[in-house]
């Protein structure tokens, strides 16, 4: 990408840089207009040699490797604390911290409010093509990417019959393949002997893969046909959020927005690509993968905080979504 290039994004906005101090504080202690200026239309200038979509502004990076296929780039760097653009341009872009990283996703949500998440180095952030977003790194940490070309995601989805599906972004997701792959290709890049061609060709497939296999979902148009309304759907899924720890079935759901069970099942299925009762443990298996990295509560208090009636069943699923045990999947590395 050549130097003052400018890329646009729909809601992102330069900040001068003595403004840093106000960018760290938490969005509700921030005041009404540097909200409102955060939410306009604004142009990134792209740094010349940062071909992966990254627009440092006050970031300083070092230690930059990276090796390039046809369809697939992989780049590890070190990123010092500071403020980083994040935009997959026309590609899909999966983000990997290093050990220790702690920084913040600034974004908006669908209802068009700003947001942040926080992203750690147990995390991974997965970027679809044509996604921006400003990230404001609180430590030195390193950081590995990957990048994804249009023809090769075309081509997985073929294979994996998943034409009409969408990859769906993930700030803060918790993939233990994604992330020892990315530790593991850090290491390969910052070692005397670089990975070879069949090598990356190989790694290109499995991520591409993985990701399109793990987080697309189906594409329901605005207003589709027997689709739930959208502000029925908004009602769902705080429902559900917001009693993750309770024993609802997708009848009590269904009694919340006042649609009969049957009718329920299907409309559901059809505005989201998935059964109600699927979509419910997969948002009770994130929220355990969070808690069981991010604190140190018992595995069954944790079975318990989530409306599982015992450690057991808690478990059970937990392997099944995962692979691993709950108690595997907390130790580090």
């Amino acid at each position: 990408m050549r130097r003052n290039e400018v890329l646009e994004c729909p809601w992102l906005e330069r900040q001068p840089l003595g403004r840093q101090p106000l960018e760290r504080q938490p969005l509700e202690h921030r005041p009404p207009a540097w909200i409102r200026a955060h939410s306009g239309k604004a142009a990134v200038h792209m740094e010349e040699g940062m071909q992966l979509g990254f627009a440092s502004v006050a970031a300083k990076v070092h230690g930059k490797v990276e090796v390039s296929r046809r369809q697939f780039t992989a780049t590890t760097m070190t990123v010092t604390p500071s403020e980083l653009f994040l935009n997959s341009q026309s590609t899909a872009q999966i983000v990997i911290p290093g050990d220790g990283a702690e920084a913040f996703i600034y974004h908006t949500t669908e209802q068009g409010e700003m947001a942040e998440t926080k992203i750690s180095g147990r995390t991974i952030s997965i970027l679809p093509p044509d996604t921006c977003c400003r990230v404001m790194w609180q430590r030195e940490a390193a950081l590995t990417t990957f990048s994804l070309a249009d023809d090769l995601c075309l081509q997985i989805r073929r294979d994996l019959a998943l034409r009409n599906k969408v990859l769906c972004a993930q700030l803060a997701v918790i993939d233990p393949i994604l992330w020892h792959l990315g530790r593991e290709v850090r290491r390969m890049l910052l070692a005397s002997s670089s990975p070879t061609g069949m090598y990356l060709d190989s790694l290109a497939v499995v991520l591409c893969q993985h990701t399109l296999g793990t987080y697309t979902q189906r594409e329901v148009p605005v207003g589709a046909i027997g689709a739930l309304p959208m502000y029925k759907l908004r009602r769902v899924i705080e429902f559900i959020e917001n009693n993750l720890s309770e024993d609802i079935t997708f009848r009590d759901i269904a009694a919340h927005v006042n649609v009969s069970p049957f009718h329920f099942a299907r409309v559901f299925k059809l505005s989201t690509g998935t059964t109600p009762h699927r979509f419910l443990t997969e948002k009770r298996m994130k929220v355990a993968q969070q808690r069981l990295i991010e604190t140190d509560d018992a595995i069954a208090s944790i079975a318990y905080q989530l409306g599982f009636r015992s450690q057991s069943h808690f478990t059970s699923v937990f392997s099944k979504y995962t692979g691993v045990t709950p108690k595997a999947y907390r130790k580090p590395g």
